[in-house]
């Protein structure tokens, strides 16, 4: 079922931030990805459905409670941003190793063994 309403929205807005704050510490960037879309795809709808039905003051003031969970959500993705970019270092850095290695011993060298 679609939420339609501007209560369901919001309401699944507040549930799912909830959640998520609930285990921020134990979240993994593909839960916070899945997050992230869907939450997008609720504002989507309380967009959509604000041409219809005016925010109500009720709906303001849980969506601002939502969003005062905004930086801790950030700082997590943050957290993810950078944990990503120490990674690719680490690969670039090895590539980097790899190169030199590789260049180093190229493919003209010529290797002979003798028998004693």
């Amino acid at each position: 079922m679609v939420p339609t309403s501007m209560d369901e929205l919001v309401q699944l807005l507040e549930a799912l931030t909830d959640q998520l704050i609930s285990e921020i510490e134990h979240v993994d960037y593909q839960a916070m990805e899945r997050f992230v879309e869907r939450r997008e795809s609720i504002i989507a709808g309380i967009r959509a459905v604000e041409g219809q039905q005016p925010i109500q003051d009720k709906h303001k003031e849980s969506i601002k409670r939502v969003m005062q969970y905004d930086p801790i959500i950030t700082r997590k993705i943050a957290f993810f941003c950078n944990e990503a970019r120490l990674k690719m270092q680490g690969i670039q850095q090895a590539n980097t190793q790899r190169n030199v290695y590789d260049a180093a011993y190229g493919s003209d060298s010529l290797f002979f063994d003798k028998r004693k």
